[in-house]
């Protein structure tokens, strides 16, 4: 399952400093960031919304949503970049999480891999580039890119 946290608008600077970068590299559009948990386990929903509200989310400035890697989002967008670790590449951030989970109580997770994802609000030719140049390494990120 995935855990996407996203920062309510009201207290999203990240987002809105990424669109005023994006705009300085000459792109158009606002973007919307948030962060997503990839968390292998063999449970219910429940034990993936315990790890939100218990271990991931912040509920004052944070909300969530759960989905299977089927889904790309709730945002109407017509462009979404996710940045993954490679498997190759230890994720040191997942590692944490997954140490985090344990020391919860909530029990043990088979593995956690986080990402970064932007959904694009209107279509740019510059936003992968701008992805590329500012946020991910071909060495280490794998790059998924969804056009609706």
């Amino acid at each position: 399952m995935i855990i996407e946290i996203f920062t309510l608008d009201e207290f999203d600077r990240e987002s809105v400093n990424i669109t005023e970068a994006f705009r300085n590299y000459g792109g158009n559009g606002n973007i919307k960031f948030t962060k997503l948990y990839r968390i292998v386990s063999k449970n219910n929903l429940s034990y993936f919304k315990k790890i939100a509200e218990d271990v991931l989310v912040d509920e004052i400035v944070e909300n969530y949503r759960i989905f299977d890697e089927t889904k790309s989002g709730d945002f109407k967008t017509p462009l979404i970049i996710d940045i993954w670790f490679k498997e190759s590449v230890t994720d040191i951030c997942g590692e944490s999480v997954k140490l985090a989970i344990k020391d919860a109580g909530i029990g043990m997770v088979d593995d956690v891999r986080t990402a970064k994802r932007f959904y694009f609000f209107k279509p740019d030719k510059k936003a992968l580039s701008f992805i590329m140049e500012n946020y991910a390494n071909e060495l280490i990120h794998k790059v998924d890119l969804k056009k609706f």
